[in-house]
């Protein structure tokens, strides 16, 4: 063998060699690139898995679609989503727009008789109402001992009982932050004082201590003076609070209020 051919056969090794380590190389790169997107993948996935836990605790659902992300108009960020349940665009950045209120306020609107959106109860309300220390609680306690034939309500303690944990978490969230999460404590106190008003009744007579307009009366007004709830969302709940009040054969037509 000569120099020339060993020369040669030498760089057929290296030209060899180098494309060797070229795909080498080549396969290291793609390997990289797709180790980074399912990374990507998986951070993809915890956010939508974040999000939708967030949205559910609201009783919203985020709709599967791809163009279901838009850009809100407010903050400008890609964090508004279409609810898949009621067709809702949110915002992450705006939990009261979250909040169940809407999902509620909906079905409730559908699950009633036609032209007449809240339920007609078939029974004598009377609100005792009374400022604390009046003697309301004494005097549901001498109703309760000798008049069997009546249905007692003290909505206070029918709202705790009803919403457990989350009565409770919405007011630990509340006292962190007021401004933020008062709308939605009210929202709330709104819905479940609403569901008591409109609920049927097996006796004829039903007397309740307070009433959707003594959480109206006391709640959303002392939260405006205390500049936890803003004048728009004060204005909206003035509103919810005066469609039963307005609907025709509402829960106030059969009402009688009594004060202590």
């Amino acid at each position: 063998m000569n120099i020339e051919d060993s020369r040669e056969e030498r760089g057929n090794t290296e030209e060899k060699f180098s494309k060797t380590k070229d795909k080498g190389k080549s396969r290291k790169k793609k390997a990289d690139e797709k180790m980074d997107k399912k990374k990507e993948s998986l951070v993809l996935n915890d956010e939508k898995k974040k999000l939708v836990r967030f949205y559910e605790s609201f009783g919203h659902v985020p709709s599967n679609s791809p163009d279901s992300r838009k850009r809100c108009e407010i903050c400008r960020n890609l964090t508004k989503i279409v609810c898949s349940k009621c067709n809702v665009s949110v915002c992450l950045t705006n939990s009261k727009n979250c909040f169940e209120f809407f999902h509620q306020m909906k079905e409730k609107i559908e699950f009633k008789e036609p032209n007449n959106p809240f339920y007609r109860p078939q029974f004598k309300n009377i609100i005792i109402e009374g400022n604390k220390g009046a003697g309301k609680a004494s005097f549901f306690k001498f109703l309760d001992d000798n008049c069997n034939s009546l249905s007692l309500f003290d909505l206070r303690e029918v709202v705790v009982n009803i919403t457990d944990q989350k009565l409770i978490d919405l007011l630990e969230n509340q006292a962190r932050d007021p401004p933020r999460w008062s709308y939605a404590v009210q929202s709330f106190i709104y819905m479940c004082f609403l569901d008591r008003n409109t609920a049927p009744a097996n006796e004829k007579v039903v007397v309740e201590n307070l009433s959707l307009l003594s959480a109206h009366e006391c709640y959303t007004s002392s939260f405006l003076e205390a500049n936890y709830l803003t004048p728009s969302e004060y204005s909206d709940l003035c509103f919810a609070y005066s469609i039963p009040r307005l609907a025709s054969g509402g829960i106030r037509e059969n009402t009688e209020i009594h004060k202590i």
